[in-house]
């Protein structure tokens, strides 16, 4: 089966032809809730069920949607492999919301002050590193091994799109 890419405009003009997409959003909760794109259902990355939604889908095409779009080529792809032709929003809710396009934004206070699964990776990693290298300048220089295992992930995650901190972020039960 296919992965489609489509840009901000082109699935805003296709929503509004009457096309037959079915928006999957595979952000947190609270990502979700803070903004979202209206009519898109919530299935976050964690916990998707790629039968139950290839079952729900009624003939539509889902478009897959995150924060950036990291996300939604993980799920798009397993949706892929479980025999379902799939869209993503390029670039994600950032994009869409860069272009000006609607989104529906819960009132401040709430679930707008949640920090976001890509922030929680930047704020793990540095921990990590700050963690590692405190160690190996004062108890053992062995422990610089750590920032230098996190450095090798972060740009392991840069270059190939995959970062597996990010999913297992996205799995904690406070992004559920």
């Amino acid at each position: 089966m296919s992965v489609k890419s489509l840009k901000p405009q082109e699935l805003e003009k296709l929503l509004q032809s009457g096309e037959d997409y079915c928006l999957i959003d595979v952000r947190s909760p609270r990502e979700y809730n803070r903004e979202h794109i209206s009519g898109s259902e919530l299935h976050p990355l964690g916990s998707l069920d790629a039968k139950r939604i290839k079952e729900s889908l009624a003939g539509r095409t889902p478009v897959i949607i995150c924060e950036t779009q990291e996300r939604s080529a993980v799920a798009a792809n397993s949706l892929s492999s479980a025999g379902i032709d799939t869209a993503l929003l390029e670039g994600g809710m950032r994009a869409w919301a860069k272009s000006g396009l609607p989104v529906e934004r819960q009132e401040e206070g709430g679930a707008c002050s949640v920090i976001s699964v890509e922030r929680q990776v930047r704020i793990g990693a540095g921990l990590i590193v700050l963690a590692g290298s405190l160690l190996g300048l004062l108890v053992d220089p062995l422990y610089t091994v750590i920032p230098l295992f996190v450095g090798f992930g972060l740009v392991f995650a840069g270059v190939t799109g995959w970062c597996g901190m990010g999913l297992l972020l996205a799995k904690m039960p406070w992004n559920r």
